[in-house]
Parts: C-alpha cells; structure tokens; sequence
C-alpha cells in the first residue's frame, strides 16, 4: 500500500494538522510535511502561527486607543465646564455692573488677572498634552502601516532560516555518515584482530596436541 504524502491528503486534515504544528520546531514541520519550505507560504500556515505577534501588536495599538479617546473626551468635558464658568462669571459682572459696579476695586482685578493667567496655562498644557497624543497616534497609525508589511518579512525570514537550517541538517548528515562508516572500519578491524587471535590460540593448542601426542608415542615405544 502506497503511503500518503502531504499533497494527497485532504484540505481539513492539513488544516488540522498545520494548527498544531509548532512553526518553531523545524524538526516537527519536516516529520508532518516533506514540502515543508512550501508551508511558509500558506496563507492557512501564516494565519495559525506568523500573525500571531501582529495579533498582540495590534490588540497593544487599540488599547492605546481606547485611552487616548477616554483622555480627549475628560480633556472636551473639563472645556466645557470650563466655558460655562466663564459664561457665569460674565452674567454675574453685567448684574455687578448694573446693580453695584462701584465695588469693584484694584485688589479684585488682581485676582481676575492671576486667574486669567492660571487658565491661559492650563490651557496650554491641555494644549501641549493633545499635541503629544496627536504624535502618538500619529506614531500609532505610521506602526500599523509597518505592521502590514511584517507578512512579508517573516517569509522572507523564514525562508532565510529554513535554507540556513537545512544547510544545517545536511551537514550534519554527512558528519553522521563519516562517523558510522568509521565506526564500521573500526568494527570490522577488531574482528579481524579478535579473529587473528583465535586462529593464534587454535595453532598453538594444536602444537600443544601434537607435542602430547609424540611424548605418548615415545612412552609406549619405551614400555614395549
């Protein structure tokens, strides 16, 4: 029976396959696929396991957001609360000035020019605050643009360290194959040294036989 390769299976059965399949372990891609250079190019492949810190960038960039939104809307309503203030204090000085405008004096003009001179501040700071957040929104949006074109450059990536990590694999192979054959040259010569030994052990026990064998033969000439 002929064994099923990667490209005769069928569309749900890689899809399973590639979602558990960690993209960082080479050598669990090559056991699941033989094509598996090919599989940095999947759209399915690249969704399950290279978009994943795009994911996480982008989630990141919407809580930035969320906070620059929530931080304009407090900024928006302490303006508001600001012009009411304002349009209060003009009502009351147009019934001071027709009721009683004599009592104005220099020490309150003062004190409305060191306010005035705290909100011009405030204001700027709020100021300088939106323009920094402008920026960083700015930053935010000039991020996601890059983060668009990160598809393309983890294939290219991976594609760089996959040819690096065969490279790899095949010299290891060719280590692998010296180091067997060498083990097999040293194999076969302590045979041949451990057969030369026994033949050396089975000369001299024949000696040994023959040597015994003359001295009987000798004995028995002299008994006769």
């Amino acid at each position: 029976m002929a064994k099923a390769t990667a490209m005769s299976l069928p569309d749900e059965v890689m899809i399973e396959i590639l979602s558990r399949v960690d993209s960082t372990n080479h050598l669990e891609l090559r056991c699941v696929c033989k094509l598996w250079k090919l599989l940095v190019l999947d759209p399915l492949f690249m969704k399950n396991h290279l978009l994943t810190s795009i994911t996480d960038l982008a989630s990141i960039c919407c809580k930035a957001n969320e906070q620059f939104n929530a931080l304009k809307s407090c900024i928006k309503e302490e303006e508001k609360e600001h012009n009411e203030e304002d349009l209060d204090v003009d009502i009351n000085g147009e019934e001071d000035e027709d009721g009683d405008g004599a009592n104005f004096d220099a020490e309150e003009e003062e004190e409305e020019d060191v306010d005035f001179d705290a909100e011009q501040e405030e204001e700027e700071s709020k100021n300088n605050v939106l323009a920094e957040l402008n920026k960083f929104m700015e930053k935010d949006n000039q991020l996601e643009k890059k983060v668009e074109n990160l598809d393309n450059l983890d294939v290219q990536w991976m594609i760089i360290n996959v040819a690096k990590f065969d490279n790899i694999l095949t010299y290891i192979g060719y280590i692998k194959s010296f180091t067997l054959n060498f083990l097999e040259s040293i194999k076969s010569l302590e045979d041949r040294m451990e057969l030369k030994g026994n033949l050396e052990s089975v000369k001299g026990s024949e000696k040994v036989c023959d040597k015994q064998q003359k001295e009987e033969a000798e004995l028995m000439r002299k008994e006769s």
